[in-house]
């Protein structure tokens, strides 16, 4: 699959995108823990919050720190999808 085929468009998070990346952390707590709304609300003013959308869709996010001259990511959540519909999009 190219990717004209499955275009990701990757960007800095806004205030616009806080209730899909709070359902998308909220689906994976689970796997990546508890993070309150204030901090997620922090790291979008703070730009450390990066969005993946596909056809203007929020699919996924990536929360990180700068430290110096290295990036540290302290969480990825990527939306969840039945076996399924991925099938359907090859």
């Amino acid at each position: 699959m190219s990717s004209d085929e499955f275009p990701v468009v990757i960007r800095d998070g806004s205030m616009e995108d806080l209730r899909r990346i709070l359902a998308l952390l909220k689906q994976s707590k689970s796997t990546i823990g508890f993070l309150p709304d204030t901090a997620v609300e922090e790291r979008l003013r703070k730009g450390t919050l990066l969005v993946a959308s596909i056809d203007s869709q929020i699919v996924g996010y990536l929360l990180f720190d700068l430290v110096d001259d290295t990036v540290a990511i302290r969480q990825l959540a990527v939306e969840r999808q039945p076996e399924t519909s991925v099938s359907q999009m090859r």
